[in-house]
């Protein structure tokens, strides 16, 4: 090998910083021919690298330095492996005025050592070596206490799918969406409002499965969405395997993570179950009640406990509490170890998921009651007569409880003795969505009429009221920024931005209908699910 021709053979990030939020290492290469022109062509062991330059051409004597930087962002699911950075040259020589190729190619192997470090949560190196070559490679989760891992998209260190920013160099930024804990309504109380700014067209990211299945009994019944951590969970009912599971998915990819079959092949309702997230574990709660604890991030089963069955609403999670609404009783678990804290029995069944705010529970029930009871203590803390049945859950917001009767009549009360505050009326069709808070201060309630309604929270007034579509809007709607997604019985997503502009925003199978608990918002993502079989995450664009 000619020693002049580069000043390294090997790239080892494992010493290198970070130099203005990247790693870089630098190479020199020289022509140390004093009669001929040196074409150079560099190739990277994978998108994880850049070169640059890549190609270039050296006169007698001179030299040009080459920047190796380091580009986690587009690293594998099993992440950087040690490998080689291919050199190829080539000589030419000028005669009669023509460059003339010297005799061969040359070629070189520079070799690249990834950064590698301890697994941020027990402290174990991190790594893959292959027994051939000796190499290690970063991979995606920690093979000692298996925690997952996600590189810094910036500087290539490990973290962990919590973190949302670097570990190493708190300036890079991992993630910033809110995460999607309860359904409907984003959190325990049902009224989280996402910030980000968003358009109100949808084009499809990713979708389980890809198709529809022309196979009836081979369709999967999904549960409403939750996404936290950029994890994306979902329950569904598998006819043709005889099972239920629930998923995990990666939200911005759709890459599969890990899958739980649940011992309850009864699985969790599709139109009105859901599942809640407090913490990093994931709750579930089968019509048969069985419920179960998940590590969101591993996918590892953590508990199971029993409640009576007759679960057929979501169930909310918040601290140390968790909340499962079975028959006409509110099951009341300790979120770390299962353990029952209090059974509070209501007198008349549970049709929507309750809301948990404050140390207490609310509960809509099908004997026109809006009951509260106390986390602390399981005392009853009110109960508040209405005109109808409840098939929406409550939502807790600017210290006021909503709820909306199948009547129609929405109902606003103080949570603190259920003293009613206002009614309204939204029609006599009424709904069975549950009210959305949105970041313009207003009241969302769609429904059966396929009426979309926006309320004065303080006073009940209707600001505005207008159709959004011909088919009734039984799924909760979801909003960020302003604009206002929606599920239809025609089988399309339809938005409504923040002047009150409809679109159709996306087009399902003709004849499915747009079902579950509710829509779920990450970013600029929107999860919902279709009686065609499919789970769609699609993004908003302008």
């Amino acid at each position: 090998m000619n020693d002049t021709l580069l000043d390294r053979v090997e790239l080892d990030f494992r010493q290198v910083a970070p130099e203005s939020g990247r790693s870089r290492i630098k190479l020199k290469v020289t022509n140390p021919d004093p009669n001929s022109i040196l074409h150079v062509g560099l190739k990277a062991p994978g998108p994880w690298l850049d070169l640059i330059p890549a190609q270039f051409a050296l006169g007698p004597g001179q030299h040009q330095s080459v920047v190796a930087e380091l580009r986690p962002d587009n690293s594998s699911v099993d992440g950087m492996t040690a490998s080689d950075i291919t050199l190829y040259a080539q000589y030419f020589t000028i005669q009669n005025g023509k460059a003339v190729p010297g005799p061969g190619d040359i070629t070189y192997e520079i070799h690249v050592i990834p950064p590698h470090s301890a697994c941020p949560n027990c402290g174990a190196e991190l790594g893959r070596t292959d027994s051939a070559t000796g190499d290690t490679a970063l991979i995606g989760e920690c093979r000692k206490c298996g925690e997952r891992i996600k590189l810094c998209p910036i500087c290539g260190t490990p973290n962990t799918w919590v973190d949302r920013v670097c570990r190493q160099n708190p300036g890079h930024i991992l993630r910033t969406q809110k995460d999607w804990q309860s359904s409907p309504g984003g959190s325990a109380d049902h009224a989280l409002i996402p910030g980000d700014r968003l358009g109100r067209h949808l084009a499809r990211a990713w979708s389980v499965p890809f198709f529809p299945t022309t196979r009836m009994n081979a369709i999967l019944e999904w549960s409403a969405a939750v996404v936290s951590y950029g994890i994306v969970a979902c329950a569904n009912l598998d006819p043709e395997r005889g099972i239920a599971a629930i998923s995990g998915y990666e939200a911005a990819t759709g890459v599969p993570l890990w899958e739980i079959e649940l011992r309850d092949a009864s699985g969790i309702y599709p139109d009105r179950g859901g599942l809640s997230v407090s913490g990093n574990l994931l709750f579930a709660a089968t019509v048969g009640g069985m419920v179960t604890a998940i590590d969101i991030i591993r996918g590892v089963k953590r508990w199971e406990a029993r409640t009576e069955a007759g679960v057929y609403a979501g169930i909310s999670a918040s601290g140390d509490n968790v909340v499962i609404p079975a028959g006409s009783s509110l099951y009341v678990l300790n979120s770390t170890t299962g353990d029952q804290k209090f059974v509070l029995p209501l007198k008349g069944k549970i049709n929507a998921a309750p809301a948990v705010s404050t140390n207490r529970v609310f509960a809509a029930s099908d004997d026109c009651a809006i009951t509260a009871f106390s986390l602390e203590t399981g005392a009853l803390l009110w109960t508040t007569m209405t005109d109808g049945p409840f098939d929406a859950s409550p939502m807790v917001y600017a210290e006021t409880v909503y709820s909306v009767s199948t009547n129609g009549t929405v109902y606003a009360m103080s949570p603190e003795t259920g003293a009613v505050l206002w009614t309204a009326s939204i029609g006599t069709r009424g709904t069975a969505a549950s009210p959305i808070a949105t970041s313009l201060n207003l009241l969302a309630i769609v429904g059966e009429d396929g009426f979309i309604h926006l309320l004065d929270p303080a006073t009940g007034h209707t600001v505005r009221s207008k159709r959004v579509a011909n088919s009734p809007l039984r799924c909760t709607p979801a909003s960020s920024g302003g604009t206002i997604f929606l599920g239809a019985d025609d089988g399309c997503f339809y938005s409504v931005d923040q002047d009150f502009n409809t679109s159709l925003a996306y087009e399902t199978t003709p004849g499915s209908r747009i079902v579950s608990a509710g829509l779920a918002i990450y970013g600029d993502l929107i999860f919902g699910t279709s009686t065609n079989g499919l789970l769609y995450a699609l993004r908003a664009t302008e």
